[in-house]
């Protein structure tokens, strides 16, 4: 009966994010994201709420890596932190823990990766102008949101087994106009 209730639980996660990523970038895109306005709320998901510098900073993120402009791919990033927001907020109904302890090898091994993509960690404190203390206090909160998301995606599609057969099923059963178009 758990698997059960289990199945029906991450099928209903399945359609509130097929829905969200159906409908809401092209509502986000229609609308454009005004460039006028320095900073703003731009989603509240729970008690979060995701402002305009974090589609930024992620799209800026984006570009240094050797992408083309796309004004779209700001919807997909925001697309991105209302699901991350969404998982977030239910590792914290479900009670999941992150210890210290593995926030700090996480960040560890980041401030390893990135003194060696920059150059040592001298370099690394010279591009970001803070001290190794410092950069590691600023990406804490970050890396602990990382790792409960993840727990928190493992533990809706970790132990979920469905056949082909099962899935094929259960869309004949659901009327066409109900299933999202998704452009591929």
């Amino acid at each position: 009966m758990l698997f059960i209730s289990r199945i029906r639980f991450s099928i209903r996660f399945l359609w509130i994010f097929l829905a969200l990523s159906n409908a809401f970038p092209c509502l986000i895109y229609a609308q454009s994201m005004p460039s006028e306005v320095a900073e703003g709320i731009m989603a509240v998901v729970a008690d979060k709420i995701i402002l305009k510098s974090e589609i930024e900073a992620e799209y800026s993120n984006w570009l240094s890596q050797d992408n083309l402009p796309d004004p779209r791919m700001k919807c997909v990033i925001l697309e991105q932190l209302i699901n991350n927001k969404l998982l977030l907020r239910q590792a914290e109904v479900d009670s999941i823990v992150v210890n210290d302890e593995e926030v700090a090898e996480q960040l560890e091994r980041r401030v390893r990766y990135f003194s060696s993509m920059v150059g040592g960690r001298e370099k690394l404190e010279e591009f970001y102008g803070k001290t190794l203390a410092e950069i590691r206090e600023e990406f804490r909160p970050q890396i602990k949101e990382q790792i409960l998301v993840q727990r928190m995606q493992d533990k809706l599609s970790g132990d979920v087994s469905i056949s082909p057969q099962e899935v094929r099923q259960y869309f004949e059963s659901v009327p066409r106009d109900s299933i999202p178009y998704l452009d591929a």
